[in-house]
This record gives C-alpha cells, structure tokens and sequence, in this order.
C-alpha cells in the first residue's frame, strides 16, 4: 500500500512538472499511446454499427426520403429542359419580328453605395451617379 502511494506521489510530481513546463509527461504519453489506437478502432466500429442500426430500423423513411428526392430531382430536370426549349421558342420568336440580338452586355465601372436584396430582388445594388458618361438610356 505505501508502494503504490509513493509510486502515486511520484506520477504526481512528473505531472505538476511537466504542466508547468508546457509538456506532457511521460505516463499521460504512455497512456495516450497504449489506448488512442484501439479507441479509435472501437469508436469507428460502433460508429458503423449505429449507422447500421440506424438505416435498418429506419429503412421505410429512408425509402420515402430516396423516392421524394428523385422526384424532385426529376422535376428539376424537367423544369430545366422546359426552360431551355422556351429560351429557344423566344430567340425564334425575336427573329421572326426581327428584333436585333443584344449581345453580351457592356460592363460599366461604378462604385457600390449599397446592397438592399431584401427589398428589391430584381433591383438589388445602388451604384453611385457620378458620371453618366458612356451610359445610354437603355442602361439605367
């Protein structure tokens, strides 16, 4: 019993020394190093079956998650495909009135004073009017 209260005093000691010190002592190293490996190895094992477990007993849910995913991702797909076919209708549809084509749009340097998204979607940043230089009434 007194062996193992002096082998306590001297762990002690080692411990307050190398805290102090800014280090970790030996024993806490030993310790880390003996129990981190099969620590970790039984976490991730109980990790996958938790998982398991989880994707067993919820199995019905998950299937109507998967299902209602794919539905959405293929009305998403639909919607884009949709999209494009009437971005195609309308570029005809200019031609046929010979509407000009506008090119890209010509970028003009200006100053943001401020950013309101929550009020205006469509109309979202003000720009300082500092020179109205280079820009055409189709523009403001």
């Amino acid at each position: 019993m007194v062996g193992l209260l002096a082998v306590g005093l001297g762990f002690g000691h080692l411990q307050t020394a190398a805290r102090k010190a800014g280090r970790t002592d030996l024993p806490s190293l030993a310790f880390r190093t003996l129990v981190n490996p099969p620590a970790v190895a039984i976490g991730a094992a109980l990790d996958g079956l938790s998982n398991f477990t989880y994707g067993f007993l919820h199995s019905g849910s998950l299937v109507s998650e998967n299902r209602r995913l794919r539905s959405i991702a293929n009305a998403e797909s639909l919607y884009n495909q949709r999209l494009l076919m009437l971005s195609d209708e309308i570029d005809q549809l200019k031609k046929l009135e010979g509407y000009s084509s506008f090119g890209p749009k010509k970028r003009i340097p200006a100053r943001v004073i401020g950013v309101f998204p929550d009020e205006n979607p469509s109309a979202s940043a003000t720009f300082a009017a500092t020179s109205m230089v280079g820009v055409h009434s189709s523009a403001r």
